[in-house]
C-alpha cells in the first residue's frame, strides 16, 4: 500500500516588532509566540511583522564573512543573543532582542560590504531593524515550520 504524500514543510523566518507593552506580554506568557505564528500562518495581519522569504541566502552571506563583520549581522536572522522565549515541534526557535541588541544588529548590517548586501531580502531586513531602532523597540525573531 502506498503512503499518502505529505506536503513538505520548510523552515520560515518571521520578524516581529516588539513594543514595551508587547514585551511585557511575551515575558509573562512565552506561549504567545506560538499564537503569533498561528495567526500569521492563518493569513491574519500582525502589526510590525515581516516574513523573510530568502533568509537562507542571507544566513550564508552573513555567516561566511571572513573579516568578522558577519557575526553581528547574523544575529538579525539567527540570533545568538537575546532572550530565548519558546520552542516546540513547529516553532524551532524564538528570541527576543532588546532595543540595545537591535541597535547592534543595525550597525553590523550597515558595515557589511555591498557583496553581502544584495537582494531585496537584505533591504527588507535592514529596513525592518532600522525602523525598530528609530522607535526604540525590540524584535522577536521566530523560525518556524510552515
Amino acid at each position: 500500500m502506498k503512503r499518502p504524500s505529505r506536503s513538505r514543510r520548510t523552515t520560515r523566518l518571521l520578524l516581529i516588532a516588539v513594543s514595551p507593552a508587547r514585551e511585557l506580554l511575551l515575558r509573562a506568557d512565552p506561549g504567545l509566540v506560538k499564537e503569533l505564528v498561528e495567526t500569521h500562518v492563518s493569513g491574519k495581519a500582525i502589526p510590525g511583522a515581516l516574513e523573510v522569504s530568502e533568509w537562507t541566502a542571507l544566513e550564508r552571506a552573513f555567516a561566511e564573512r571572513p573579516d568578522g563583520e558577519g557575526p553581528g549581522a547574523i544575529d538579525a536572522i539567527a540570533p545568538r543573543l537575546g532572550l530565548p522565549l519558546y520552542e516546540d515541534r513547529d516553532v524551532e526557535a524564538s528570541r527576543y532582542l532588546r532595543s540595545a541588541d537591535v541597535a547592534r544588529v543595525v550597525d553590523a548590517l550597515r558595515r557589511l560590504p555591498p557583496s553581502a548586501r544584495e537582494g531585496s531580502a537584505f533591504d527588507s531586513v535592514l529596513g525592518f531593524y532600522e525602523g525598530l531602532r528609530g522607535a526604540g523597540n525590540g524584535a522577536l525573531v521566530i523560525r518556524y515550520k510552515g
